[in-house]
C-alpha cells in the first residue's frame, strides 16, 4: 500500500481521525462548530470528514522548509493553529562570502534539520507518531537544500506511513497570510517579490 498515492485516497482510508462536533455544537476541544453535532454511524457526511456543518478532518501536520538559507520546522493544527515554529537562520555561515553559498547552505542543513525538527515537536508537545501528515518544501529554491527537507520528510512519512504533502514555496507565502487573517475576501491580489 506504501507505493499509492496518498492524495488519491479518502483522508479516512488514509487514517486520519475525524473530529465530530458534539450535540451541543462544539468540538471536542469545547470550540464552537456549524451545524449541531455529529451525524448518525454510516452516514455519508461523518464518514467522509468533509462537511464542515458536522464534522472537520483532525489533523496535526509538521511542515518542514529548506528551500534556501533558514531551517525550519513548524507544528500545525488542521483549524490553522500554530502548535510551534522554530526557524535556525545560517546568516552567520555565510556572512564572510557576501552572500548564500548554496552548498555551504545545503551542509547546514543536513546538519541541523534533526535537532530543529525535535525541537519543534518538543514545543508542541507531541511525538512524531502523534502527525498525521508530513508537508515539506518542494520547490522553488535551491536544489541542494530542497533535497535535504524533502529527503527528510520522504524518510519520516514513508517509516510512519503517513501522507507526504509537497508546498510550492511561494504559494506558501501567499498562503501564510490566511493563517492570521482567515477572512481575507476574493478576489484578492499578492505581491511576491
Amino acid at each position: 500500500e506504501r507505493g499509492g498515492s496518498a492524495r488519491a485516497r479518502p483522508p479516512w482510508e488514509r487514517g486520519l481521525k475525524l473530529r465530530c462536533g458534539g450535540r451541543d455544537g462544539t468540538g471536542r476541544d469545547g470550540r464552537p462548530r456549524g451545524g449541531g453535532g455529529c451525524p448518525e454511524e454510516g452516514d455519508g457526511e461523518r464518514r467522509t470528514g468533509y462537511s464542515s456543518r458536522f464534522c472537520v478532518i483532525d489533523m496535526l501536520i509538521l511542515a518542514i522548509e529548506t528551500s534556501c538559507d533558514e531551517t525550519s520546522a513548524a507544528v500545525v493544527r488542521d483549524d490553522r493553529e500554530i502548535l510551534s515554529n522554530v526557524v535556525l537562520s545560517q546568516d552567520k555561515v555565510h556572512a564572510p562570502y557576501g552572500g548564500i553559498v548554496p552548498e555551504l547552505a545545503s551542509r547546514q542543513h543536513i546538519k541541523s534539520i534533526p535537532s530543529i525538527v525535535q525541537e519543534s515537536l518538543t514545543r508542541a508537545k507531541i511525538n512524531l507518531e502523534h502527525v498525521d501528515v508530513f508537508a515539506v518544501t518542494q520547490g522553488p529554491g535551491l536544489v541542494g537544500s530542497l533535497l535535504v527537507g524533502l529527503s527528510f520528510a520522504k524518510g519520516l512519512a514513508y517509516y510512519f506511513r503517513k501522507p507526504l504533502v509537497g508546498i510550492n514555496h511561494l504559494e506558501a507565502h501567499i498562503e501564510a497570510a490566511f493563517l492570521e487573517n482567515p477572512g481575507i475576501a476574493f478576489p484578492s491580489l499578492a505581491l511576491l517579490v
